[in-house]
């Protein structure tokens, strides 16, 4: 089903791909803003684990570093466990999750 069927009012766990499809302009991606959209709108109520936010912010940990520090994608965890200090010059991942955050206003931040 199509997510832009899914019933006003569903229940709907929200999974990382979502996230990621929209973060790396993946083929879901129209589809992907779009549903997070009706979940702002309150037209679906979407939840989501702390495991999905971990997911989501490794993978995008993973590609800011290796674009950041010029690396392959697959060293990027040997290299910041050898040079943790460098994990302070990401910031687009940062700003991402805050995004998802603030998906639900009522989040105490």
């Amino acid at each position: 089903m199509p997510l832009s069927d899914i019933p006003k009012g569903t229940n709907i766990y929200i999974d990382a791909n979502i996230f990621l499809f929209i973060a790396f302009k993946e083929k879901h991606f129209d589809e992907s803003k779009g549903f997070l959209k009706r979940v702002q709108k309150k037209e679906l109520n979407g939840f989501m684990s702390i495991v999905v936010l971990d997911e989501v912010l490794f993978k995008l940990i993973q590609a800011e570093a290796s674009v950041t520090f010029k690396i392959p994608l697959h060293v990027t965890v040997q290299f910041l466990k050898k040079n943790p200090d460098n994990i302070q010059e990401l910031t687009k991942c940062w700003n991402a999750i805050e995004k998802i955050l603030s998906l639900n206003p009522e989040f105490d931040r």
